[in-house]
């Protein structure tokens, strides 16, 4: 065993697979963590507004007219750091459960005060989520109009296809009609010179017989 450790071959290690941590617990997806971090949240929520009603282990006392309100100095410093020093620098260190009169305040608007920054984890995590339902439904929503855009745009040159083929066809229409109208054109053109060609052959004739005639009579 000395001799490995001195001057043998390093300790095998064994592979980690790929999916587990160097604990050997399995590893948690990006969905996961966010719930778990969700879960988390919310739970420490409760645990903080669980001391704060049921006045667990409080060490400070903060009385607003008349009305007393056992709080933690720590979840001060955590959730109201402000506050915190404020409440703080009137208190005496080392002494516990002080009353320390809190001036320029109502005592429902402290109550909501400490009750809001308890809270705060689930206004954060409500914001977060709706962030997210937020630029989900705008993606979504970039998405749905790159798609129309592409349609009308698909569609448009669909029209135009359509257009140019319906003038293409138009245009040998056209072309057909007026090639068939020069044709027609040059056939009339053509009976016409034949029926003059038989008029003056026939003048002829008729020409030809008659001084025939009138040759022979003289």
């Amino acid at each position: 065993m000395a001799h490995c450790a001195a001057g043998g071959a390093p300790p095998a290690v064994l592979p980690r697979s790929p999916g587990l941590s160097r604990k050997g617990v399995p590893r948690k997806g990006p969905g996961e963590r966010r719930k778990l971090k969700a879960v988390v949240s919310e739970q420490l929520s409760r645990d903080v507004l669980r001391l704060l009603r049921e006045e667990i282990h409080t060490d400070t006392v903060l009385s607003v007219g008349g009305s007393l309100f056992k709080v933690h100095r720590a979840v001060l410093l955590a959730r109201a750091p402000g506050f915190y020093f404020h409440v703080n620098g009137q208190t005496p260190s080392g002494l516990t459960n002080e009353l320390v009169p809190v001036d320029n305040v109502d005592a429902s608007e402290l109550r909501a005060f400490l009750h809001t920054y308890v809270v705060l984890a689930r206004m954060v995590l409500a914001r977060v989520v709706l962030a997210r339902v937020v630029l989900a439904r705008v993606v979504l929503a970039r998405m749905v109009l790159a798609h129309v855009v592409l349609a009308r745009m698909v569609l448009a040159r669909m029209v135009l296809a359509r257009v140019v083929l319906a003038r293409v066809v138009l245009a040998r229409v056209v072309l057909a009609r007026m090639v068939l109208a020069r044709m027609v054109l040059a056939r009339m053109v053509l009976a016409r010179m034949v029926l003059a060609a038989c008029m003056v052959l026939a003048h002829v004739v008729l020409a030809h017989r008659y001084y025939s005639v009138c040759g022979v009579g003289a």
